[in-house]
């Protein structure tokens, strides 16, 4: 009896534990269930937030670009003339005019800085340093009046210019701009000799002033090259006034020094100013070239652009270098092609030359012997 009494006990303690077993078993079953259902729901509204906001991206671009130009086939604006398409321009790049975007900060030369600093003087002598000081930062900042002009020619820095015979029509434009003080001496034929304005980065202002600091000064080529903006314009930013004043002063120079009232390096300003203006959306570090692009269409009407061409190699597969010039020798050489994803930016230069926007001069210029010959037929 025992014995059945310690088989019927066991019996039961199986059963028990079987029961609770299972009960285990099922709660884990319904906590596993509510993870999973948990997971799906997480995941439907992760997806559903991606897809709102791809629509959300949507509507924006939309609001950026105008109609005709939402279709990446941009065959669609082949009903636009030259001239509106260059009004559509325009309107896109109004923001960007020197007249809102620029500050004077100071104009350095013989007769300017000489009267204002004998006018300092005075006011020294009698003891009212401070009032000078406040009437000069009033003249130094005032916003430039540039333009409009007829034709324009933005120059870059490429090494597609090499062998271009592009200086005579670069210096036919009412209005050149350069970037970054290249050498212009000796590539005359190719480059021209003309500067109206000049825009710099840090980048040049910093070997700038890494060259003025040598010791061996036939090391500087920056001597040579300034010579050639003397009467320019220079445009940088307000850390570059200290370097680019000293050199204005060291070479004798008389220059306008002109500074952004807005850090453009930021892409909330360039940015949707070129996707506007491409119909697709730029997302990468704008250049410096585009940069100067879009606000040379402001003040111009005819826009003509050289040197701009991102690859190593021409269209005859023959290497280019990244500069028309050789390296200034003070710092490692910049030889970097995708620092701002240049081909996308090219894409967009062609597009608007074949818009009738702009001239990209991308081979060799014609001759003006050849063109009084082929007008003369």
């Amino acid at each position: 009896m025992i014995t059945l009494c310690g088989f019927a006990n066991m019996a039961s303690g199986q059963d028990t534990g079987t029961a609770r077993h299972q009960d285990m078993s099922s709660a884990n079953n319904k906590d596993l269930g509510r993870r999973i259902k948990v997971s799906v729901v997480s995941l439907a509204v992760f997806a559903m937030l991606l897809v709102l906001q791809q629509a959300l991206l949507s509507v924006q671009i939309s609001d950026l670009v105008p109609q005709q130009w939402h279709s990446k086939n941009t065959t669609a604006l082949s009903g636009l003339t030259s001239s509106e398409a260059k009004e559509q321009m325009r309107i896109a790049t109004a923001r960007l005019h020197p007249a809102k975007l620029f500050k004077i900060r100071f104009k350095w030369g013989n007769s300017t800085p000489a009267s204002n600093s004998s006018a300092c003087q005075k006011e020294k002598k009698k003891k009212k340093k401070k009032k000078c000081k406040k009437k000069l930062k009033r003249k130094s900042k005032s916003a430039p009046n540039l333009g409009p002009y007829r034709t324009c020619a933005v120059v870059g820095n490429g090494g597609i210019l090499l062998d271009s015979h592009c200086g005579d029509d670069i210096d036919a434009k009412d209005y050149v701009i350069r970037a970054n003080l290249p050498a212009l001496e000796g590539f005359e034929t190719d480059v021209g000799r003309r500067t109206n304005m000049t825009f710099v980065n840090t980048n040049v202002v910093k070997r700038l002033n890494i060259a003025s600091k040598l010791q061996d000064r036939t090391r500087d080529p920056y001597p040579t090259r300034l010579r050639h903006f003397n009467n320019t314009v220079i445009v940088g930013n307000r850390q570059s006034k200290l370097v680019l004043q000293t050199a204005a002063w060291t070479n004798q120079l008389t220059l306008e020094f002109w500074t952004c009232k807005h850090d453009l390096r930021k892409n909330k300003i360039i940015n949707p100013i070129a996707s506007r203006v491409a119909g697709w959306r730029f997302n990468s570090r704008p250049s410096s070239g585009l940069t100067t692009v879009l606000i040379t269409s402001t003040f111009c009407q005819h826009l003509s652009l050289y040197g701009f061409y991102p690859y190593s190699r021409d269209a005859d597969n023959k290497p280019i270098p990244y500069h028309y010039f050789p390296d200034d020798g003070v710092d490692e050489a910049i030889v970097n092609r995708n620092k701002h994803h240049l081909p996308v930016e090219f894409r967009l230069y062609r597009e608007l030359h074949r818009r009738g926007v702009l001239t990209l001069q991308e081979g060799r210029c014609e001759s003006q012997e050849n063109r009084n010959t082929s007008s003369s037929m």
